[in-house]
C-alpha cells in the first residue's frame, strides 16, 4: 500500500479509480491508506463491481474472452469523466483481462509497483 501511494504522490495524483475484489473494496484498505496523503479514491458503481467480480471469477476459473477486456475497458473509460486521474488495477487476476488495453489515462498495476519496490530493495542491499 505505501508503495502504490509513493507512485501516486510522485505523479502528482490526487483522484484515483480502483479496480478490484469486491473483497478488497469492501476492507477499504486503499482507502485507508490514501486519505492519509489526501489522494481520494473513486469506487466503480454497483452494476460495474458487479461485472468486474464476475469476470474475476471467470479469470480464476480459466476463461479468458476478448469480452472481459471489452467490459473493462468501458468501465475504465467512464472514470475520467468523474474527475479520475489514474485507475489502481488492484488485482492479479485483472492483468489477464486489462492486458493492452488503450486507456486516455495511466493504469498503475500495483503487483508491478510491488515488483519494482522489491526488485529496488534487493539491488540496494
Amino acid at each position: 500500500m505505501e508503495e502504490t501511494t509513493q507512485k501516486l504522490k510522485s505523479l502528482k495524483i490526487k483522484k484515483v479509480g480502483i479496480l478490484a475484489t469486491q473483497s478488497t473494496i469492501n476492507s477499504k484498505i486503499y482507502s485507508t491508506v490514501l486519505q492519509k496523503d489526501n489522494i481520494a479514491l473513486l469506487y466503480p458503481t454497483k452494476p460495474e463491481q458487479t461485472e468486474i467480480n464476475k469476470i474475476i471469477v471467470e479469470l480464476l476459473n480459466g476463461r479468458k474472452n476478448n469480452s472481459q477486456a471489452v467490459k473493462i475497458k468501458g468501465i475504465i473509460d467512464s472514470l475520467p469523466k468523474k474527475g479520475v486521474e489514474c485507475i489502481l488495477l488492484a488485482c492479479t487476476d485483472l492483468q489477464l483481462a486489462v492486458g493492452e488495453i488503450n486507456s486516455p489515462i495511466s493504469i498503475i498495476n500495483t503487483t508491478e509497483v510491488l515488483i519494482q519496490a522489491s526488485v529496488r530493495e534487493l539491488t540496494e542491499k
